[in-house]
């Protein structure tokens, strides 16, 4: 506690140690008052601040988040190349061709020179 008075004071810290230890019944309220005067401006001082923080934090949010993009855009070309596409239809398709409590019937239709496989399930749940 000393050690804040000193800080307060300054050059007068230890003169008011001094009077606190010699007469604290007219000292004590004096040094509290200024202390209750010095915490209410560091709150103010801090409010201020945290305020200036937060705009400052929200500016940068999304730019902080960019640190990622590099790893994300080479996962995503990866993943929508036809290889890749290819290989997952082809293996939700290995899937569903191996599930035995499901029944498919294959249409297909033939329209300018597409064919397309509709696959109709029947209300059977498959595991």
């Amino acid at each position: 506690m000393f050690f804040v008075i000193g800080r307060l004071y300054k050059e007068h810290g230890p003169a008011t140690v001094d009077a606190l230890k010699r007469n604290p019944a007219v000292s004590v309220p004096l040094v509290l008052h200024r202390l209750q005067m010095k915490a209410s401006e560091l709150r103010e001082a801090r409010r201020s601040q945290q305020r200036a923080w937060n705009e400052i934090n929200d500016k940068y949010y999304l730019k902080s988040l960019d640190h990622q993009a590099l790893v994300f855009k080479q996962n995503d070309t990866k993943q929508l190349r036809s290889k890749a596409l290819l290989a997952e239809i082809e293996s939700a398709f290995d899937e569903v061709r191996l599930c035995t409590y499901c029944q498919f019937y294959f249409l297909y239709s033939v329209d300018d020179e597409i064919n397309d496989v509709y696959l109709n399930y029947d209300d059977v749940a498959c595991n």
